[in-house]
């Protein structure tokens, strides 16, 4: 009977776990791959056991480039400077217990391994629900979504050490040298003679 009783309590652990981890605000987009268009599904979840959920609000990031919101029956959408916002008719909010879903499409996705969204949900009772916390076990987690195909930067190469001078090179370098060392003698000797001629003149 214990063993039955704990089974029961584990299997009642697990599906409260995963409503309330379905309860958050989410973003889904089938085969999503950095750097090409994808379709957006935001999928807004009313929590509250009264009020009804009246505004979703979406922050865009940078690197994601919208091209067109859906329509929604019995809502108003406005997309302004980085941001999304639905507004709902009085009688098309969702209530309790329910969820909506709200598209958006994007000409492109940035170059990464992940986006973040931060989302704002208004209940009718005038509470405002801000899902822009950094991680997936956080209370109110941002809606991310992760990419396939992600381009890894490349290592910086390192600076490019010096070569010693080849088999070749190296007789080369001293023939130079000796040409230069035998110009500046027989320079020096043509002065000197002339500094002579100059002397006996006088």
């Amino acid at each position: 009977m214990r063993s039955v009783l704990t089974a029961c309590g584990v299997v009642t652990l697990m599906l409260l776990a995963a409503g309330t981890a379905a309860a958050h605000v989410r973003v889904s987009a089938p085969q999503a791959v950095a750097g090409q268009p994808a379709t957006l599904d935001f999928r807004v979840p009313s929590e509250k056991e009264v009020a009804t959920t009246v505004r979703v609000s979406v922050r865009i990031p940078s690197g994601v480039t919208v091209s067109s919101v859906d329509p929604k029956p019995g809502w108003t959408v406005r997309q302004g400077a980085g941001e999304i916002v639905w507004t709902a008719d009085a009688r098309d909010a969702i209530g309790p217990d329910q969820a909506a879903d709200f598209t958006v499409r994007a000409a492109m996705l940035p170059d990464q391994p992940s986006i973040a969204f931060a989302a704002h949900q208004t209940y009718s009772d005038g509470t405002v629900v801000d899902w822009d916390q950094p991680n997936s076990s956080d209370e109110f987690p941002a809606p991310t979504l992760k990419l396939s195909g992600y381009t890894t930067p490349a290592p910086p190469k390192p600076a490019a050490e010096q070569q010693p001078p080849s088999d070749w090179q190296t007789p080369l370098l001293f023939s130079a040298s000796g040409l230069i060392s035998t110009a500046a003698l027989v320079l020096l000797v043509l002065r000197r003679r002339r500094v002579r001629e100059s002397a006996r003149r006088i």
